[in-house]
Formats: structure tokens, sequence, C-alpha cells
């Protein structure tokens, strides 16, 4: 086994390992008295939020490793609506929504999809969003996922190019993850690529466009 493979080993066992914290500390929640909620509430966020990030590891090995990520038909609705289900339940606290869009079928890896909306959720609500919403569209032959949020928005940094998390501390992976996930679709020359923006209203927006 060399290091590459004992790695992703390591990262396997640990998403193991989180599954299993995960569980517990609902259960925990369900049991302590209401006053403890709140701090438990947070420790879930936090251990969610790592548990995200050792699935997306788990992911990009596999896509440098293996070709197992194909493209089939998929409709981006339905991807949407999956994505905002569990970042429900992940994040009780926050809105989010679905702007009705276009809902002719694509040609991209849904699950792949998902996990990239998944990481542009949990960027906004890392960055204080309370309020997040999901969008798809097709224009010039494109599919145009779209995520925007109520934050306080992109600093000029990271509009200008410097990919680094928007929370304190954060390792940019999600974003990293995002954009792997972007080209990782493509039809000729054509590439899929993410682009960042600051809403005229305030808040952020990352789109996720598939050719």
């Amino acid at each position: 086994m060399d290091f590459e493979q004992l790695t992703a080993a390591v990262i396997h066992d640990l998403k193991n390992q989180m599954q299993t914290l995960v569980t517990e500390s609902e259960r925990i929640r369900q049991a302590v008295p209401p006053s403890y909620t709140d701090s438990m509430d947070a420790l879930l966020k936090r251990t969610r939020g790592i548990q995200s990030e050792i699935s997306q590891l788990i992911t990009l090995y596999q896509m440098k490793s293996h070709s197992i990520f194909t493209s089939d038909e998929a409709w981006p609705q339905s991807t949407l609506r999956m994505v905002t289900e569990q970042a429900l339940v992940q994040y009780p606290g926050v809105q989010i929504h679905i702007t009705e869009g276009d809902d002719s079928p694509g040609f991209y890896n849904d699950f792949l999809v998902q996990m990239a909306l998944a990481c542009m959720v949990t960027n906004s609500v890392q960055a204080g969003a309370t309020e997040v919403r999901l969008q798809v569209k097709t224009e010039g032959g494109t599919l145009m996922f779209s995520v925007s949020d109520n934050g306080p928005g992109f600093p000029d940094n990271i509009l200008a190019g410097e990919r680094i998390s928007r929370r304190i501390g954060g390792t940019g992976l999600g974003l990293y993850f995002s954009e792997l996930v972007a080209r990782h679709h493509h039809r000729g020359q054509q590439k899929g690529h993410v682009s960042l923006s600051n809403n005229p209203e305030g808040g952020a927006q990352v789109t996720l466009t598939l050719p």
C-alpha cells in the first residue's frame, strides 16, 4: 500500500468514526435539558461540517484515481430539491429556498453537482447567512446553478481570485472542490467553471456553470 492509498484508507476510517460521532451527538441532544440545546446544536453543526469535508476528500481522491463519475441525464430541479432537503436538516435555523427556474433535463453527474452545491450552501451558512436561495437556469446552451445568500458577501481578495474560505480559519476546500466538479464536466473544448459575485442588494452569489 503506497502513501496515497494509506491516506485514503485513513480518511475513509475517519468518515466512519465521524458518522458514529454525529449519530451519538444527535442522541445526546434529544436527552439533554433544554438549556443545553443551543450548545449541542453548535456542536452538531461543527461535527457535520467536518463530516462533509471528509466526504469531499474521499470524493476528490476517487475523482483523481478513478474515472467513475460519469455524466448522465439528470433533472436540475430535482438536484436542487435534494440539496435543499439535506441542508434544512443540517441547518434548521437557516431559511433555504429554491427560486423557480428552468426544469429542462441536463447532462451531468448528479452526485457530484449535489455535493458542490452543498459546499456552496455550507460556505454561505458559515459566513453568517440566515437565508440562502438556490436557482438553476439554461443560458446559451449551458446549465447554470447558483447559490446566493444574505450574508456579508465576498471580500475583494476573493473576487480577485484568491481561493480561501470566507469563514475564519477555513481551508477553502469547499470552493476548491466545487471548481474541480465544474471542470470535471466538459463538452468538446468547453469546461465547466465556478464564478463568484456579490449581489447589488447585498450577499454573495456562487454560480456553477456546466457546458
